[in-house]
């Protein structure tokens, strides 16, 4: 177990104002004026106030007694392989869809017959 040393926060303090500068160190209210404050509470209602109007905006869907936005029930899923015509419910499908547009069993297939293994037993 590694000791411990008590001086190491104050070494790293002194490290810190060495590299960045006296302003790093210091606390973040120190060179805080009411004026900020007040244009920052401003900002941040503002800000507030337009994400509500674009909530607002959305349409929402009742679906199994929840409110959900329109856009979720937009994208359409690709679940049957193009090379075999299989439909398939698996995650790892999904990705092997996206990445080489076939199922996994189509890519390892295509990949063992690809790589010239008889991986799979098959005499010829």
């Amino acid at each position: 177990m590694p000791k411990r040393n008590p001086g190491f926060p104050a070494e790293l303090e002194k490290a810190i104002k060495k590299r960045w500068g006296e302003e790093a160190t210091q606390h973040p209210l120190k060179n805080w004026t009411p004026e900020q404050e007040a244009e920052y509470q401003r900002q941040k209602a503002q800000l507030s106030s337009e994400t509500q109007e674009k909530k607002e905006e959305e349409d929402y869907v009742e679906r199994g007694g929840f409110s959900m936005p329109q856009k979720l029930f937009i994208r359409t899923v690709k679940r049957t392989c193009p090379r075999c015509r299989e439909y398939s419910f698996s995650v790892r499908d999904d990705l092997y869809m996206n990445k080489f547009n076939c199922c996994s069993k189509c890519y390892e297939r295509y990949s063992l017959s690809f790589a010239g293994k008889d991986l799979l037993g098959d005499k010829k």
